[in-house]
């Protein structure tokens, strides 16, 4: 099912993906922005690409890749695909395709 794939990103990682779009939601500490028509290649096309090509980020490595910072905002990020359930998994490791909307939201 599309949401089994989702939630485990059973989906093969491609070379190149085009027209993705970024939303950051910043729960009222700041303006949220979108970022649009984002296209990515060199298979460098995970969700953690596509938030790196357009945000200034910090992030740390414990048990998977964990954004801890987004244009100056610390704290808690969470993210998600499209209108699709919370991933399982670190950004670095989702694989997007065209046309994908990642969103972030800051939680705490």
């Amino acid at each position: 099912s599309d949401l089994a794939q989702i939630q485990n990103n059973d989906r093969e990682k491609k070379f190149e993906v085009v027209n993705i779009t970024i939303s950051v939601d910043y729960s009222g500490i700041q303006e949220n922005e979108v970022f649009q028509n984002i296209n990515l290649t060199n298979f460098e096309t995970t969700a953690f690409h596509a938030l790196v090509n357009c945000c200034v980020i910090r992030y740390v490595v414990s048990w998977g890749l964990k954004v801890e910072e987004i244009n100056g905002v610390g704290g808690g990020w969470i993210y998600w695909i499209n209108d699709d359930p919370l991933p399982n998994i670190p950004s670095n490791l989702f694989n997007l395709l065209d046309n994908d909307t990642v969103n972030w939201e800051f939680v705490s």
